[in-house]
């Protein structure tokens, strides 16, 4: 078959910024080894919607535009997005690929040229292919839903029954288990490192992933991680406070590393995927950030609002029934019967006051699924909610708690530019970091694999 085998990793929202600090902070990291031989790019994803990872990521893959993809929400309908994604164009051309976590990839398909597929920890249903990895997925969304506000929660022990053997009999080696048990001591020990669970979940899939790509060896495989970028998030201050707001802010030094750490796990992936370019002639492998993060200034917020029983709010205020999906909070997923019952929702979820301010924002209807975020007011005395109609509310009448947050708000965001780095069979060394639309990216892989190339995306790479 013509062209190469492509892996693409996909390392969310991670700039050129923390590539470089991390490389200067520690010594002999794969990474420096493999920038000094990678041809490297810095990405734009200049958008006309807000910057957010499910619209950044589609445009990568699609090469269109959210006004012309139309992904905008976490948990929004599939059929309501526009384009076709990078697996959906390479499959059809009979080539075999492999799908581990890319954003917006539910529902799970089974293609006629094999491969494998496992779609985004906010997947509603667990369903993967091959069915013997669904197992693995069921674990993956449990923990995303326990992680969705803080990881300062209990962690799930029903969830964890099995879960090592599970994770073993798919992929996950030894010494990873070894690593996660390490964490959980770490934890009980001292729990600011909570702060640092969701990274830990990019342990054990890659293994997974890197397994499934041994077994049905794909022309194209793909694998998605949010392990920084979280972390970014959260605790750029703390790691480099002389780009972050400094006052009022305390750094805490715990949390200083974890940017870092997250980091490191990325360098013992990279050293996989190095070994993995090593073991044939005709393989490449691109890192993609899709998008980068910067300081912000910091926001102190005591205790945020948590819809902790979505079924009590609707149920309060007269509305019909929904399916709950993941979103990434303040953000909130919800599958109705129809779109009329999606828009009588949102009439009512609007009217919802407090202290004179509304409760929730940003209302997006795709088809029946409901998309808003909540508020969280400065004082954390709130009194009664109230609606249009003259009803008040305690908040434990919507379902929703005071919670505070491990490691306060965030203090860093998306910007549009990002990082691409590729090497592999063919690949000339190339330190420029020059720029290219992030939509083009799409057409070089198309490309690189050998594939047809569609003539949207060619003409942003060319």
């Amino acid at each position: 078959m013509p062209g190469k085998q492509v892996l693409l990793y996909e390392l969310n929202e991670v700039p050129w910024l923390v590539i470089d600090r991390f490389m200067q902070r520690c010594r002999d990291t794969q990474l420096a080894e493999t920038l000094r031989c990678a041809q490297t790019f810095t990405t734009l994803c200049n958008d006309p919607n807000p910057l957010e990872p499910w619209r950044s990521w589609p445009a990568f893959h699609t090469g269109l535009s959210s006004l012309e993809h139309r992904s905008l929400d976490l948990g929004q309908d599939p059929t309501t997005f526009g384009g076709e994604p990078i697996w959906d164009t390479v499959a059809r051309q009979g080539i075999k690929v492999g799908v581990f976590g890319p954003l917006q990839s539910w529902p799970a398909r089974a293609y006629a040229s094999g491969g494998f597929y496992v779609p985004d920890t906010f997947a509603r249903s667990p369903e993967c292919v091959p069915a013997s990895l669904t197992k693995v997925q069921k674990f993956n969304l449990r923990l995303t839903r326990e992680n969705l506000f803080s990881a300062d929660a209990p962690l799930p022990v029903a969830a964890f029954v099995g879960a090592p053997l599970t994770l073993l009999r798919a992929g996950m080696r030894p010494y990873t288990l070894a690593r996660l048990v390490q964490h959980v001591c770490i934890e009980a020990l001292d729990v600011r490192h909570k702060a640092g669970r969701s990274m830990m979940q990019a342990e054990p899939m890659f293994d997974i992933f890197m397994r499934q790509m041994q077994v049905h060896d794909p022309r194209f495989g793909i694998f998605f991680t949010n392990h920084v970028a979280g972390m970014m998030h959260r605790f750029w201050a703390d790691a480099m406070e002389s780009f972050g707001e400094k006052s009022p802010y305390a750094v805490d030094g715990v949390h200083a590393d974890l940017i870092w750490k997250a980091m490191r796990i990325f360098d013992r992936h990279l050293r996989e995927l190095v070994k993995w370019v090593h073991s044939a002639e005709d393989r490449v492998v691109m890192v993609a950030s899709s998008m980068g993060q910067a300081p912000i200034p910091y926001r102190s917020v005591e205790r945020h609002l948590v819809v902790r029983e979505a079924p009590r709010l609707l149920n309060a205020i007269g509305c019909r029934p929904a399916e709950v999906g993941l979103a990434m909070y303040p953000a909130y997923s919800l599958k109705f019967r129809s779109d009329t019952e999606a828009d009588a929702a949102r009439t009512r979820i609007c009217a919802l006051r407090i202290e004179g301010q509304p409760l929730f924002q940003h209302f997006r209807r795709a088809a029946a699924t409901l998309h808003f975020e909540i508020v969280s007011p400065a004082s954390t005395k709130v009194g009664l909610v109230n609606n249009d109609a003259g009803s008040a509310f305690t908040l434990e009448d919507l379902g929703i708690v005071a919670r505070e947050r491990l490691g306060g708000a965030n203090t860093a965001h998306h910007v549009p530019e990002g990082s691409l780095f590729v090497f592999g069979a063919g690949i000339a060394a190339d330190p420029s970091r020059r720029e290219i639309d992030s939509r083009a990216v799409r057409a070089r892989i198309i490309d690189t694999i050998g594939c047809k190339s569609d003539s949207a995306a060619t003409a942003l790479a060319n």
